[in-house]
């Protein structure tokens, strides 16, 4: 019976990571964009998209991206903190982005190992 139980959460664990890893696709393409704009170039678009895709491929490369990516929402909740004018708000929001962020970056790092065979 553990056999069927296993295999049903392998099944729920793996759609999690699906769309977890959406996020990760939609936080880079927005990156990208963002940079593309800043420097008015489909350069730098085109070269920064390809090559952070590529980063998630390369174990090394992909940790540090989840990390600074993971900081990234840890910076959201401590704006959202500020917004609030709390000082407890924002240490706690800052806390729950990074958690929340690195846990569905991480979730998403998985997918790609797992359809990559890495």
């Amino acid at each position: 019976m553990g056999t069927r139980r296993d295999i049903r959460q392998a099944i729920e664990q793996s759609k999690m990571n699906e769309s977890n890893v959406n996020i990760l696709f939609i936080e880079i393409f927005i990156i990208s964009i963002a940079c593309g704009l800043t420097f008015q170039s489909w350069w730098v678009f085109g070269c920064l998209f390809i090559g952070l895709l590529v980063s998630l491929n390369v174990k090394i490369l992909s940790h540090i991206l989840i990390i600074l990516l993971s900081i990234g929402w840890g910076g959201v909740g401590f704006g959202i903190g500020i917004l609030i004018d709390s000082t407890g708000a924002m240490i706690i929001l800052t806390i729950l982005g990074l958690l929340i962020g690195f846990g569905i970056h991480i979730s998403g790092l998985q997918w790609i190992n797992d359809i990559s065979d890495n």
